[in-house]
């Protein structure tokens, strides 16, 4: 940190400050030696002087004059103004940092030009000593509340820290789309450390989010283009580097381009195994970077690097289960269908009805995957059902259509060892119950029976009635719309069918047949 910026975080810093203990230490002084005394910050400005009066006893100039040479050194200056009034300067330092100066009015006639040795020869040892003791002890008072102001500062960063975390497990163990993760971590990251804005960068997973704008950065049609870029050339800078400190990014070669103004920055890198893949940045406006470059946020972008890390991994592995379940649920529904060539497609047609009815009731991303695996698996059961009872075109008998009502235990029992599948086993069990309460298997009604099982037997019900069956031929879509409408309040639920009328009104009927949507328009989780 250069000796400018130093200067400025103390002078920033004078503002939290108490000087009640100082003032009266000056007044005292002032009583003992008969002297006027005054106390500035390292930029000259008066903070308190004894006896108060309105006409300082320097001007600006004559600070700069009195302190022309680096104050680091500790010496005492002295500045004549006069034929009979001398000012004496004593730096107030603390581990070689000029924290600001203690300024005495001397009345020693005739004394123009006097050097420092003459001066310290005349003066007594004791009167340097207790000027001496006058800074110490404001140094002294200066850094315990310094020091007391900066354990304040960390115990609540502390705790905003802690509560992050907080927030962002409890968020995450929801939340598994990748951008909308990384959006809540950005934004929280960038309120906790109070950030003008803040972003996070994956080049190779073509993504970038931000929290917070910069006035005048590109907007055009290529900025996505333009932020990777970004995040390429952040990821060739973090090659020799675990993090990026600059308090004026413009004076950066390789990433001047890339801002609209002179910020601050600290950008630490995004790695999963030891490859670096993105970078996280949070940018602070001119003037800032020194209230808010610290230790304790530096750690803090560390630790949000490895929970990014983790989560990175985990959404990984996420969508590789998920991978394999509708591998599996391919090869469940495939070893149904099999069986009947009647319902050969029944599952993928109930699926897309389901989703339509789940998007429609703006459900959240959770309940729309139930909703989407339940309702593919919804007939697993009928695996155990005999051919010639699921094939037989004539009516069923008492016996068989009781073999037919076990098919949502059987479902349940199947999927049941599956961890996977946990969140869909009831909605599979009580597909077939009725909003009346008599349906099967367990004599649910009303809002007992799950909602996502109510979803999809609606879709269930409009595709049997407009799909061939062992005993019946396929009827259009105007009788199965009645059929739904007749039975709303009774076997379905009326709510939820009056989303699917309001649904087909304002997409059209083509819209329940899969066959006229192609796989871009397909509902998707």
């Amino acid at each position: 940190m250069s000796q400018d910026d130093k200067i400025r975080l103390v002078t920033d810093q004078f503002q939290y400050l108490d000087f009640t203990a100082i003032s009266e230490l000056l007044e005292n002084s002032y009583k003992l030696l008969n002297q006027n005394l005054e106390l500035r910050d390292p930029n000259g400005k008066l903070i308190v002087s004894y006896p108060v009066i309105d006409v300082p006893l320097l001007a600006d100039t004559s600070y700069q004059v009195l302190f022309n040479n680096d104050p680091e050194k500790g010496e005492i200056r002295k500045l004549t103004l006069d034929d009979n009034h001398c000012l004496t300067g004593l730096p107030i330092m603390k581990d070689n940092d000029f924290l600001g100066s203690l300024i005495i009015a001397d009345r020693t006639p005739g004394r123009h030009n006097t050097s420092m040795k003459e001066f310290s020869e005349e003066k007594t040892a004791e009167r340097v000593k207790f000027y001496q003791c006058i800074t110490d002890f404001i140094a002294i008072d200066y850094t315990a509340q310094m020091e007391t102001i900066s354990l304040s500062e960390e115990l609540a960063n502390r705790y905003e820290e802690l509560n992050l975390f907080y927030k962002l497990g409890d968020w995450l163990k929801e939340v598994q789309e990748i951008r909308k993760s990384m959006h809540l971590i950005i934004e929280n990251i960038t309120d906790t450390i109070e950030g003008d804005y803040g972003f996070i960068t994956l080049p190779g997973k073509d993504l970038f989010v931000e929290s917070g704008s910069l006035e005048g950065w590109n907007e055009g049609n290529d900025k996505q283009e333009f932020l990777k870029k970004l995040g390429g050339e952040l990821l060739d800078i973090f090659s020799d580097k675990k993090i990026i400190i600059l308090n004026d990014v413009s004076r950066h070669q390789k990433l001047s381009s890339y801002f609209p103004t002179s910020l601050g920055l600290i950008s630490t890198p995004i790695t999963i195994n030891g490859l670096r893949l993105g970078a996280l940045g949070i940018c602070f406006l001119p003037g800032h970077y020194t209230r808010n470059f610290n230790t304790g946020n530096i750690r803090l972008l560390h630790s949000m690097t490895e929970v990014i890390s983790i989560l990175l991994k985990n959404i990984e592995l996420y969508q590789n289960l998920k991978t394999f379940l509708v591998a599996v649920v391919k090869c469940l529904v495939t070893a149904i269908e099999a069986k009947d060539i009647y319902t050969r497609g029944h599952s993928e047609r109930v699926n897309h009805i389901s989703m339509l009815i789940a998007n429609s009731m703006d459900m959240t991303l959770q309940n729309r995957e139930n909703v989407n695996w339940a309702s593919m698996l919804h007939d697993v059961g009928k695996i155990g059902i005999p051919e010639a009872i699921l094939t037989k075109p004539g009516k069923l008998t008492d016996e068989e259509f009781a073999e037919i009502k076990k098919h949502p235990d059987r479902g349940y029992l199947i999927l049941k060892p599956l961890h996977g599948f946990q969140t869909t086993l009831d909605v599979v069990r009580h597909h077939h119950e009725r909003y009346d309460g008599r349906g099967y298997p367990a004599g649910l009604e009303g809002g007992k029976i799950p909602l996502h099982a109510r979803i999809i037997a609606i879709a269930d019900t409009y595709d049997a009635i407009t799909s061939d069956r062992a005993y019946r031929k396929c009827r259009p879509h105007e009788e199965a719309v009645a059929e739904i409408e007749r039975v709303a309040g009774t076997q379905l639920d009326p709510e939820i069918v009056k989303v699917f009328f309001n649904m087909i009104a304002a997409k059209g009927p083509q819209i329940l047949n899969i066959k006229n949507i192609d796989d871009n328009q397909r509902v998707k989780i």
